[in-house]
């Protein structure tokens, strides 16, 4: 090899060995080191808030917030019953028969239909009468909410929760896996989340009731307002 290929390839590991054997400068707050970090605030300018203490009442997002409310979850709940989403949860529970309908993640429109519904409910604009309900006292509007927790809420999200656990298990079971992605991720966890967002509904759905005994029986509601 020409010496000056050979010294040309020399340069590098003399550059490597020069880096390891000179001392660099000590780290921050090291003894014999000059730099100090610059002192941290004590107070940060803006706090965390739970999320369920957020109450919008700007002109932007409210009016949005109602239309969710009036319009977008009542024709999500619509339209996933007449295409026959909801049906193929009735097909896996057994109380219908017939084929799949549909790809497969149409089953997320139910999904995220249910979250927008969650959302509805924690900020208190239930899909419901208002033009009968605002007039009426508390604890008429208590004993309404009670009944309808009882009656219509509660049977089909339980019903809902046994037909995602049965999803949950099967897929853990088989370890099944999406085939239309070349990553082909596991399913499972994806059916444990739906399981688990109904449960928490159905603790969410527990308060409303027991709020809504509470204004059934004293006449006022807890929070001191008027739904």
């Amino acid at each position: 090899m020409p010496l000056r290929k050979r010294t040309a390839a020399l340069v590098p590991l003399a550059l490597a060995a020069f880096s390891l054997t000179v001392p660099g400068p000590a780290p921050a707050g090291a003894p014999g080191s000059q730099f100090r970090p610059p002192a941290l605030e004590k107070d940060y300018p803006v706090r965390p808030v739970p999320f369920t203490d957020v109450r919008l009442s700007d002109t932007f997002w409210a009016p949005r917030l109602e239309t969710n409310r009036t319009v977008s979850v009542p024709y999500a709940l619509r339209m996933n019953e007449e295409t026959g989403r909801v049906d193929n949860f009735r097909k896996a529970a057994k109380l219908m028969t017939g084929p799949y309908k549909g790809k497969r993640y149409n089953d997320s429109d139910v999904y995220k239909a249910m979250e927008g519904a969650a959302y509805t409910l924690l900020c208190k604009g239930h899909i419901r009468t208002d033009s009968f309900y605002a007039d009426w006292s508390p604890r008429r509007q208590g004993w309404v909410d009670s009944v309808c927790y009882v009656l219509f809420f509660f049977p089909g999200l339980i019903a809902f929760a046994v037909v995602s656990w049965d999803f949950f298990t099967v897929s853990f079971g088989r370890g099944e896996r999406a085939v239309s992605s070349p990553w082909m991720p596991i399913l499972w966890p994806l059916k444990l989340a739906l399981f688990v967002s109904i449960v928490l509904l159905l603790l969410q759905g527990l308060s409303e009731l027991l709020k809504s005994a509470w204004a059934a029986h004293s006449g006022a509601w807890l929070d001191g307002e008027g739904r």
